[in-house]
Order: structure tokens, then C-alpha cells, then sequence
């Protein structure tokens, strides 16, 4: 979207009067450059993402197998969103299905009743299907 006073254009390569940015360098592949109507990039964002949780992972699990493989592949493949950030939360967040902790112990401060188990068996493999679509998230 451009208006007169302010234009934009996203894309792998920008030429600023003569001056080529080249988004890929070091960046990832959804590298976006904000430019500004004078010709300046005003932003550059590395990548777009969300958040990996239980709830979203539940609520895809629900859902038949191709829709879930139609869902997964629109969010994470280059052909679709290509969202390739993701952050995971470190315990329970308001998208847990409920409380908990990687220790549930009170007071172990050693960390000897530290576990991924639950992590396991929720949050791995909705990471494992995104990492299938797009390996370097």
C-alpha cells in the first residue's frame, strides 16, 4: 500500500538510488524492508513469527490430518506465510491448557525434579511440524 506521502514495498532486494540493500544478508528469507517515501529504509524486519503453545497445538490436533498438513503448510512453508520465528515458552503461559513448571517442587533449588516431559508430549511436536516446513526457523 503506498499514498503520496508515504510509500512501501517489501522484497528480497531494494535499490535506493543507486544504492542496492540486499535483504538476504544475513537475515532470514521473510526479511521485509520498510522504505520511506524519500527513498530511506525507515525498518528492516529480520522475520515474521508467533508464539508455539498448547492450546494452538491442541486445537490444530482436533482437526482431521489433511486439514492440519493444509493449516501447518499455510503458516510455515515459503509458499504460504513462511512465518519463520517462533518463541516457546519457558512453563505455563495463558495458552497452557493449565498450570505447571519444569520443576514442580517446591523449594528445589538443585532442579533435581526439573522435566521437559510435559513438552514433550505438547509443545515438540507442533515444533517438529514447523521445523518440517521450514528448516531454518
Amino acid at each position: 500500500m503506498s499514498t503520496e506521502d508515504h510509500a512501501w514495498c517489501s522484497s528480497q532486494s531494494v535499490d535506493l538510488e543507486s544504492q542496492s540493500v540486499d535483504l538476504d544478508s544475513g537475515l532470514s528469507g521473510a526479511a521485509l524492508a520498510f522504505v520511506t517515501g524519500t527513498g530511506g529504509i525507515a525498518e528492516i524486519w529480520a522475520g515474521f513469527g508467533g508464539c508455539f503453545n498448547e492450546l494452538g497445538w491442541q486445537a490444530l490436533r482436533q482437526l482431521p490430518a489433511t486439514e492440519r498438513k493444509r493449516i501447518l503448510d499455510a503458516l510455515f512453508r515459503a509458499d504460504g506465510l513462511g512465518l519463520d520465528e517462533g518463541r516457546i515458552p519457558m512453563g505455563a503461559s495463558d495458552y497452557a491448557s493449565e498450570w505447571h513448571s519444569y520443576t514442580e517442587k517446591r523449594d528445589d533449588f538443585a532442579l533435581d525434579s526439573f522435566s521437559i516431559e510435559r513438552d514433550q508430549a505438547e509443545l515438540l511436536s507442533y515444533i517438529q511440524k514447523a521445523l518440517a516446513r521450514r528448516l531454518n526457523m
